[in-house]
């Protein structure tokens, strides 16, 4: 193990116990501190992913050779698959959790297989697209990386490193964001918001181990995001952006001494933007910031689509799927569009199509009993907000393809293993405080 400092007296945290028990203390060492070897695995796993999902978030826009950025992407590959291998660990903290996700991982692979083609195009998309290759499909590995509180302070780093690289992508192609007539803006906003931006929400939650600047940062780039994804009519990425916030308040205000004052404080704050709302609303035109969002307000964008899907769909397809690469017909849906679709915006359909209820199923048998622990058998803020940033997940598997091999979805994974770990959910608040804070220094 490397060295070590701490400011902290342990003897103060833990249990008569506690402190007796040895092997307790071993595995409440290991959760603190890594080998340089892990450490170095760890920052070149996340020094990979950012790469690869900038080479993906700046082929959208068009500014960069998309043949320059898919060699980026191939370095970025091998970068994080590298250090996956030396991290991956078969070590679970539950029988039940060990048991139900070999059982996923093998279907996953069976999925994988039956979905798997060697033309060039079908390499390419394997390779370099997070929303349809096989990395989304291989990103719950993460869950078997260290339960450690540094890979989840990396985690963290690399949400914020993300937070900036939204606001610098939106700087560059604000122009056509703000074109409502432009759809090429409204995919790269699709894109940026939830492959850059969404993360930040998890560094809100856990809002008390962090400086104060990244609480501003991570709060402003939502805040951001909400309000071009109002002016766009996005309405899924509204709700993605917004829940964050919303939550994080509410872990504020349940953990705040100060309740009379919060409460009475947020009762004028939802006065206020109450009247605000509808002061706007009435006044909005066609030009103005929530046109769109009001016009598409109640518009129905989904049951065309899911129709299609239950004509296209066999009794043996729902039960195991399409495979990887499973299509439906849909025509006449969007302009320049194929008749034939890969997926679906309904992320619980479109794991039936490529998985089938099996897949769905497996997948919902690890993470609500996730939910559960994390909000109801844990001491701390980090295992809570774990447990709702699971939560925000199954929700927005209805609205929106969330699924991917984007940062959002991987700290589905990492929450998962926060929640199902007893050591975690136990550990004391202010040793995790003490340890974000840099007191205890790996």
């Amino acid at each position: 193990m490397d060295k070590t400092a701490t400011t902290i007296d342990f003897k103060e945290i833990f249990s008569f116990e506690e402190q007796q028990n040895a092997v307790a203390q071993q595995r409440l060492l290991r959760s603190l501190f890594v080998t340089s070897k892990e450490l170095k695995a760890i920052n070149l796993f996340w020094i990979g992913f950012i790469l690869h999902a900038i080479g993906y978030t700046l082929t959208i826009t068009y500014i960069i050779n998309p043949i320059i950025l898919q060699l980026f992407q191939l370095i970025a590959i091998y970068f994080f698959v590298s250090s996956s291998i030396k991290l991956i660990q078969f070590r679970f903290d539950s029988k039940y959790l060990q048991t139900l996700f070999v059982i996923y991982i093998a279907w996953t692979l069976t999925i994988i297989l039956r979905g798997t083609q060697f033309s060039y195009y079908d390499f390419k998309v394997m390779l370099f697209l997070p929303y349809e290759g096989i990395f989304s499909y291989l990103a719950p590995l993460v869950l078997l990386f260290p339960r450690n509180l540094l890979y989840y302070k990396k985690a963290f780093d690399a949400a914020i490193i993300l937070a900036v690289l939204y606001v610098l992508h939106d700087a560059l192609v604000i122009g056509e964001i703000l074109n409502r007539g432009n759809e090429n803006g409204k995919g790269m906003l699709e894109v940026f918001t939830k492959s850059l931006a969404i993360p930040a929400g998890l560094v809100f939650l856990t809002y008390y181990y962090h400086p104060k600047q990244r609480k501003i940062l991570a709060a402003s780039v939502l805040f951001l995001a909400a309000l071009l994804a109002t002016y766009r009519a996005r309405r899924s990425l509204l709700l993605m952006s917004i829940n964050p916030l919303l939550f994080g308040y509410l872990l504020y205000l349940i953990n705040s001494k100060k309740k009379f004052m919060i409460i009475f404080f947020s009762i004028f704050m939802a006065v206020f933007l109450a009247l605000f709302a509808d002061t706007f609303y009435r006044s909005d035109n066609d030009s103005g910031l929530f046109s769109s969002l009001m016009e598409r307000g109640t518009a129905d964008t989904r049951t065309n689509v899911e129709l299609c899907l239950y004509d296209n769909m066999e009794p043996l397809d729902w039960i195991i799927g399409k495979g990887m690469n499973g299509i439906y017909y849909c025509p006449n849906i969007e302009e320049n569009e194929s008749d034939y679709r890969t997926g679906i915006e309904s992320d619980y359909l479109n794991t039936i199509l490529k998985g089938g209820i099996i897949h769905l199923a497996l997948a919902l048998l690890i993470l609500i009993p996730a939910v559960f622990l994390g909000l109801f058998r844990s001491n701390n803020l980090l295992s809570k907000a774990a447990a709702i940033w699971i939560l925000l997940y199954l929700f927005y598997l209805y609205p929106a393809p969330v699924s991917k091999f984007n940062a959002n979805y991987l700290l589905v994974w990492i929450s998962v293993g926060i929640c199902y770990s007893k050591m975690i959910r136990r550990m004391p608040e202010k040793l995790i405080v003490s340890y974000f804070r840099a007191e205890i220094q790996p």
